[in-house]
């Protein structure tokens, strides 16, 4: 069939590594809030919170 993707070698990525890879991702997103936080305002702490949680739901 035209229509089906052929398998390639990215879709055969283990769900951990995928679950540290966005780990990593939004770790350095909350790297990058923390540093704006001590300059804007504390809603940015609001935002590096949620993310926290969700590197906790992973």
């Amino acid at each position: 069939m035209e229509g089906t993707l052929p398998n390639s070698p990215q879709r055969r990525a283990t769900p951990i590594s995928n679950n540290i890879i966005a780990a990593i991702i939004t770790g350095r997103l909350l790297y990058f809030i923390v540093r704006i936080s001590s300059t804007y305002s504390p809603v940015t702490l609001v935002i590096a919170a949620f993310l926290y949680n969700d590197i906790i739901d992973l």
